[in-house]
């Protein structure tokens, strides 16, 4: 996170990544594989960063909840969706993919019971507006800036949902989302579905 990117390390790395995860290598061995990892930059010293929240638990999509019939276009919401995604693409570019990812952190609601908007209803408002947009930002290689203004505006709204990215190795690729439990927000279930989730706000 610290990097803003992805990447992939030699199988032998992974090995020894996994077994010192695990505790399964001799205690001389996980140290050796541990310190090459340190000295790769896979593997950083612990801070003390205060206290920090559970990871989110991943629950696989099985819905979608993005209606064209219930979507309705305010040129006030366009102009809304197109300033996030310019606010994000900057803290982006500004601050660093470590800062956006902890801001979101610090803004989440927690469990969704304190929601003061209808989450389908702002979602479906906010997806349109989205499209309306695209003159200007393209939704080609910009899932990671769109689905955080997506999320980001839902939460002003008094709504709550979570961010996830995830990866395919063979061809390597990645994509980002936003869901709501089960419900998926800003995509189909056929595109996410190929994608092994590696981080959840």
């Amino acid at each position: 996170m610290a990097a803003g990117r992805y990447f992939s390390i030699p199988p032998s790395w992974n090995t020894a990544f996994r077994n010192c995860l695990a505790g399964d290598a001799p205690a001389e061995q996980a140290d050796f594989a541990a310190s090459k990892l340190v000295a790769a930059g896979i593997l950083c010293g612990a801070r003390d960063v205060g206290p920090t929240r559970d990871p989110e638990p991943f629950v696989a999509p099985t819905e979608i909840r993005a209606n064209e019939a219930d979507r309705v276009i305010r040129i006030s919401m366009v102009l809304r969706a197109l300033w996030h995604q310019m606010w994000v693409a900057s803290d982006l570019k500004r601050h660093g993919f470590q800062y956006v990812i902890r801001d979101l952190e610090l803004r989440r609601k927690g469990p969704f019971r304190t929601e003061r908007v209808n989450v389908v209803t702002e979602v479906n408002s906010f997806n349109a507006a989205f499209t309306f947009t695209e003159f200007a930002i393209s939704r080609a290689d910009n899932c990671l800036i769109r689905s955080i203004a997506l999320l980001r505006m839902l939460r002003a709204a008094g709504g709550d949902g979570l961010l996830v990215i995830g990866v395919t190795a063979s061809p390597f690729s990645a994509h980002a989302w936003v869901q709501r439990g089960a419900v998926l927000l800003n995509d189909s279930l056929d595109r996410v579905r190929i994608f092994s989730p590696i981080l959840v706000v």
